[in-house]
Order: C-alpha cells, then structure tokens, then sequence
C-alpha cells in the first residue's frame, strides 16, 4: 500500500481549486476608485438591459491586480435592500489606464419584482439545523453562538457537527422553475462535517426551511485499486504541469532540501527519487517553504511553512500528532523509501512526498495568477493582499479513507485541506462469503474506527439482517426486534439516521457477534466516534 501514487491526482485537484476558490466570499482589496467601476457600470448598463434599480445597490466582493500585465479585475455583487443576491457577479477587467477591456454580466434584470420577501421566518440555528437534518445527521450537542466582529454574519460552534464554526448571513438564491426565476430569501452556511471530508456550502430558504442549493467544496478523486493507474475514473488523467516553470535556484537564507520523486513524475512507476535542492520558487515563495514571518531564516525544521503543514494522520482525527519529518537545522528532508514494505516504514518520506508536491502547485500557480490577491493559500500574504491565516493543511497516509484523495477548499482566509488516503490491496478485502455458492465472493470493506479491529480477527458465522420496530426498521437504530435470530450471528444493517456506533451498540445488546453495515449511495454521514458514550465491542 502507497500513499505516494495519487500525486497525479494532486496535481489535478490543485490546479482545478485555483478556478474555485473564487467561489465563496472575498474580502475587498484595493482596486480602482468605486466612482471608476460605477461608471462603467452605468456604461454597461445600457447593453445589458438593466434597470436602474438592479444597479442601484452593488458592493465590490474582490478586486485586485495581476502582476504580470497590470490588469486589475473588480467583482460586484448585486443586492437588494443590502442583501447580496448569491453569485449575482459582473466583473470588470481594466487596463492600468482605467480603460475597461472586459466586463461580464451576471446581474438579474428586474430583482424588485423577482424577489419574494425580506423578512426571515426561520433564525440561523433553525436553517443549521434543517441543513444537518438534510443529511439525516442527528446534532447531539447545541450550537453555540460566538461573537462576530461583522454585523452581516452569525457565527456558530458544534463540536458534534462541524469541525470548524458555522457562518451564516442573509443573501438572496436564485431558483429557476421552468422559466420563471425567483430570488428567494435564505440563509447562507457551510457545515465541515465532523463525521466525512465533505465541507458543504448550504443556501437554507429563510421562509420554508428548505434547501435551495448546497455544494460540496470538497472534490474527492475515486479510483479502483485492482485498475492500472491510468484506468479510466472521475479523475483527470493527464498530468497537468507548466513545462515553462523552472524554479529558481538563487540561495535562500537557509538551504532546502527534499528527496522526492519530482514532478512531472505521477509514481514511483515512473522513476526514481532525486534530493532536490532548493525547489522553491523565490517569486511565489519569497523565504523559502518553511518561512511564515516574512523574515530571513525558517520559523520551522519540520513539513511545515507559509504555504502547507503536512503530517501523517493515520487515524484521521485531522490532528498532528508531532511527528511531521524534522530536517533539523539544515533542512535536509532525505528519508528512506521501501515500496515492498507496509506504509508505516515509509511515513516520513510519504509526509516529505506531500510536502514538495502541495509546495511545487502552490509555486506554479502563482505563476498563472493564484496568487494572495487572488485568494491562494498562504499563513502570511506578505502585505500583497487577500486574507491570510489559511495554509493547506495536508494529510499524508489519511487513515479515514482509502482508495482515495480529496482537496476542500473554503473561502479565502480558512485553511485548505488535502487527505491523501492509502491503497487497498487484494488482502484488504476482508469480507469473504463462503455460501450460498452463487455468492461465494470476497467483497471490499471498510473498518469501523471502534470495535475489535479486523485485519487481525479471524471471526466466521451466519450473516442476519437486524431491524427494529421504527418506520426506518432496516437502519437498526432502535432496540433489535428479531434480537432471537440475530444471536450469535453477524448482523448486516443499513447507514443512516443514527450514528454508526449506536447500530453496533443495539445488536451487540441483541447478541451479535459482528456488524456489517452496507453503505448505500444515500450522502448520508456517519462513522465517527460520538463524544461521552461507550464504544461497542464487537468488530464492524
């Protein structure tokens, strides 16, 4: 098993996230004088076909100067009554004369007439709640307003929801219903659930309850792993590389060095290890890739620095555990590599792997714009604009997948995060039936984080669905009704409605020796530790 063979994969996803990190709210940089853009707003206007009250109430959401040719690109966002219509976004692209070059509409025409109320009936935690309740994700512990220093915005915590706060604020969605458009008021959130990698944006109508829109701003890239690497999946195949990108090599403060397979290799099917030396691009990283302060020498010796944090989280917790690879104090990140052997022998050069490569993609697209104006991911912008504070916090041998890799990217100034799972080989289907013989199959499975673990347990016995008296009978989340059939057998349940450990907990209670729960297609979450409750015993 590697965690080295999705480095093709990181490199799509990472170029993929420099066109959508634009996606989510900006902050306003400095740009062109507002009379300048209202101007050509005005201008525009006329072609567009716009009425003089869609233009009446706009806010620059982003602004901000390419470096190479001077063109300064301003986003406005159209509202009503201060209330910004979501995604409703004409930019304007000018020249360093002021001249307008470009402009695309993305403004609605007659919003007055198209919007439906601006008074809320439901509050920000009922819209959180009617959110998780969409994934049928029960909320077991309350949500807790913090302070905001933005009027426009609620923030809120759930350690059993969300891995990080939950911003709401009012905005307008559009919907389409043939064709007729309606701007309907809701609330705008995002939940990082704590139980999968998905971070999913919400827009929650503010009068009904229900969910207009939501969108994962996390891209997961999902191969087979019995299939050659360049099988077909739901991944770009092709690597994506600037062959004009040549980092230069003009001496840091401190020496860097890292033995990796380098780019454009995609695995260790392609070539050998090299120890490269200075890779960094002085450019996108002014101090090297372990320098957050802006000043000369290195804050860290470990996979750690402005751009990325990479560490091993092998029991996916998200958590450093303080082992990241330490190149002492002449940074020299040169660890052995033992591709026969399991993952563990090899962690720190797998986390070195992970550090280089998420680097290298920062460095190359600055080079086509991503740069801290545009919203990339940094600790430290440099004062060169954009929202800092958010480093990629990269995860090497992620223990909370397999067969897998993924990259969520939230708005500018919240931190990236990239999971690279381990590869499953023929020994981690673990599942085997032995009968009736037309089934006779050994069957991929995933391991519950609880429980007697697996790979080391050689258990055999008859398989029994399990049900409980509820309307949802096969999710097993109640007392076990057929508690007689199921003792002494493996039970088999399926996902949802209640956390994973709560089925476990019932049909351990009715006897079983073993729990399989089959993961149907649903998006519904689940499978984690739930807080203060007793772990099951039995392997699921």
């Amino acid at each position: 098993m590697s965690s080295l063979q999705p480095l093709n994969r990181l490199i799509w996803l990472s170029l993929l996230f420099v066109g959508l990190r634009f996606s989510a709210l900006a902050q306003t940089q400095t740009g062109p004088p507002k009379t300048l853009i209202q101007r050509h707003l005005q201008e525009k206007a006329i072609s567009w076909k716009l009425q003089a009250s869609d233009i009446r109430d706009t806010r620059i959401r982003d602004a901000y100067t390419s470096n190479h040719n001077g063109v300064t690109h301003v986003y406005l966002n159209q509202r009503y009554r201060g209330i910004d219509i979501y995604n409703a976004i004409s930019g304007f692209h000018l020249l360093p004369s002021g001249k307008l070059a470009y402009a695309t509409n993305g403004f609605y025409y007659g919003i007055q007439y198209l919007v439906n109320t601006h008074t809320p009936v439901i509050n920000p935690v009922q819209a959180i709640n009617f959110a998780a309740a969409s994934f049928l994700l029960p909320n077991r512990q309350p949500l807790v307003q913090i302070e905001s220093t933005d009027p426009e915005i609620r923030v809120y915590e759930s350690a059993g929801l969300s891995n990080s706060p939950i911003i709401v604020r009012q905005v307008y969605q559009p919907v389409v219903r043939g064709e007729k458009t309606s701007l309907r008021l809701a609330w705008d959130l995002a939940i990082d659930f704590v139980e999968t990698s998905d971070y999913y944006s919400f827009r929650v109508d503010a009068v009904t309850g229900e969910i207009l829109e939501k969108h994962n701003w996390t891209q997961s890239c999902n191969l087979d792993h019995l299939h050659d690497y360049r099988s077909v999946d739901n991944c770009a195949e092709e690597s994506i590389t600037n062959p004009n990108f040549s980092p230069q090599e003009a001496p840091f403060a401190d020496q860097e060095s890292y033995r990796v397979f380098p780019l454009p290799l995609e695995s260790p099917n392609e070539g050998e290890r090299q120890l490269l030396i200075n890779p960094a691009d002085r450019t996108a990283s002014p101090q090297g890739w372990h320098d957050t302060n802006g000043q000369s020498g290195p804050e860290y010796n470990i996979t750690r620095g402005n751009n990325v944090h990479a560490f091993a989280d092998t029991d996916g917790s998200d958590k450093s555990k303080g082992d990241e690879p330490n190149g002492g104090p002449d940074l020299l990140f040169d660890f052995p590599f033992f591709p026969d052997k399991e993952p563990i022998t090899y962690q720190q050069a797998a986390v070195t792997q992970l550090f280089y490569a998420s680097n290298y993609m920062h460095d190359i697209a600055y080079q086509y714009g991503f740069n801290e104006a545009a919203g990339n991911f940094q600790q430290n912008n440099y004062g060169k604009g954009g929202v800092g504070n958010d480093f990629v916090s990269a995860h090497a041998q992620d223990g909370s997948g397999t067969n897998n890799a993924n990259f969520t990217t939230p708005p500018d100034g919240s931190s990236g995060r990239i999971q690279m799972y381990l590869w499953e080989t023929e020994n981690g289907k673990l599942l085997d039936i032995l009968e009736p013989a037309p089934l006779r199959d050994k069957l991929e499975t995933g391991t519950a984080a609880f429980g007697k673990q697996i790979d080391t347990l050689a258990l055999e016995g008859y398989i029994v669905e399990a049900f409980d008296n509820s309307p949802d009978s096969d999710k097993a989340c109640g007392l076990i009704a057929n508690a007689a059939e199921v003792k002494g057998k493996i039970a088999m349940v399926n996902r949802g409605l209640c956390y994973f450990e709560d089925k476990a907990r019932n049909v351990e209670a009715a006897g079983a020796i073993a729990l399989i729960i089959c993961n149907f297609e649903e998006n519904i979450v689940g499978m984690a530790d739930v807080p203060e409750v007793t772990d099951p015993k039995i392997p699921v």
